[in-house]
């Protein structure tokens, strides 16, 4: 959980807690209520994200630096959606980035740093590879927090993690921290 807690490094000022209530938008996806919560993020609350009992995110962005980066792929219609397209996208053009299925059902494409990396730099970046490859509407860095992966981990879709290969199929975070 160290792991995970190091890798999605972001504001270090406040968080969201985010509850889902069962309801489906008119495109299919999951409506959701947002709260603020004014302090940091700690590894408690990452753990208890973990397992089941909240859902939080956060903005990347620190002081005009992130140390990851994320495209937000809603479609406009989840009835017929399958990630399967983006992820072979992923492969097929080598592209530096993990996609992981998000609480709506969407996909949320990540790119992660070894050092803090300016902000600015990042979003334009991520424009470009989104404005080529994805046309998804939302890119992070954008002073907008995002609900973080592997809530409930040991029972959600959201502990997967969608992998291209010969055939299209999922692993568990674990195999992902290890990368």
């Amino acid at each position: 959980m160290e792991k995970l807690f190091e890798l999605f490094k972001g504001n270090s000022s406040s968080y969201i807690k985010s509850t889902v209530n069962g309801e489906l938008d008119d495109r299919g996806k999951r409506i959701t209520s947002y709260t603020t919560v004014h302090e940091p993020v700690t590894t408690k609350q990452w753990q208890e994200h973990l397992d089941g009992k909240i859902r939080i995110g956060f903005k990347p962005e620190e002081e005009g630096q992130c140390m990851w980066g994320c495209i937000d792929v809603d479609p406009s219609s989840y009835k017929n959606y399958s990630q399967k397209k983006y992820v072979d996208i992923i492969k097929n053009y080598k592209l530096p980035l993990v996609a992981v299925k998000s609480k709506s059902g969407g996909l949320h494409i990540f790119v992660f740093f070894t050092e803090w990396a300016d902000v600015e730099k990042v979003s334009d970046k991520l424009k470009k590879i989104n404005d080529k490859y994805f046309l998804a509407q939302e890119i992070f860095p954008c002073n907008k927090a995002l609900n973080m992966p592997y809530q409930n981990m040991n029972s959600s879709m959201e502990t997967e993690i969608i992998l291209a290969n010969k055939k299209f199929f999922t692993v568990i975070f674990l195999y992902f921290l290890k990368k």
